[in-house]
C-alpha cells in the first residue's frame, strides 16, 4: 500500500478537529527546528531531536483523537491542546506584573536613599 497525497489528506481528514489543530501546529514546529539545527550544522542533534518530536506528535495526535471519541471528549480534547497557551499567558502576565513590582520597587528604593542622604549631610 502506497503513501500517496490523498491517502495522508484522507487520514488527516479522519482525525478529530483539536488533533488536526495539533497536528499542523506540531507540523510547524518541527519544520522551525528543523531549519534552525540545520543552519547550525549539528545533524547528530537535528536527526534526534526529529525523531523524538516525530514520535510525540504521532503518539500525542492519536491520543488526543482517542480522547475526542469519549463522551465529552473534545471539550477535554481542545482544553489538552490549548493548555499549553493558556499557561503561557497566565505565565507572561504573572512576570509583567513582577516586571512591574520592581520596576516600583527599585524606585521607591532609589528614594529612600537619596531622602536619606540628604539627611546626613
Amino acid at each position: 500500500m502506497g503513501l500517496s497525497v490523498a491517502s495522508v489528506k484522507k487520514g488527516i481528514g479522519k482525525l478529530c478537529r483539536p488533533a488536526q489543530v495539533y497536528l499542523v501546529f506540531s507540523v510547524v514546529s518541527m519544520v522551525m527546528y528543523l531549519v534552525t539545527m540545520l543552519e547550525r550544522r549539528d545533524l547528530m542533534a537535528t536527526g534526534l531531536g526529529i525523531t523524538v518530536q516525530g514520535l510525540a506528535l504521532l503518539l500525542w495526535t492519536c491520543v488526543l483523537n482517542w480522547i475526542c471519541k469519549m463522551k465529552y471528549g473534545t471539550g477535554i480534547a481542545w482544553f489538552l491542546v490549548l493548555l499549553p497557551l493558556i499557561l503561557l499567558f497566565i505565565l507572561l502576565i504573572i512576570f509583567y506584573e513582577l516586571a512591574l513590582l520592581e520596576i516600583e520597587t527599585t524606585e521607591d528604593t532609589k528614594d529612600i536613599i537619596e531622602d536619606n542622604c540628604s539627611q546626613c549631610n
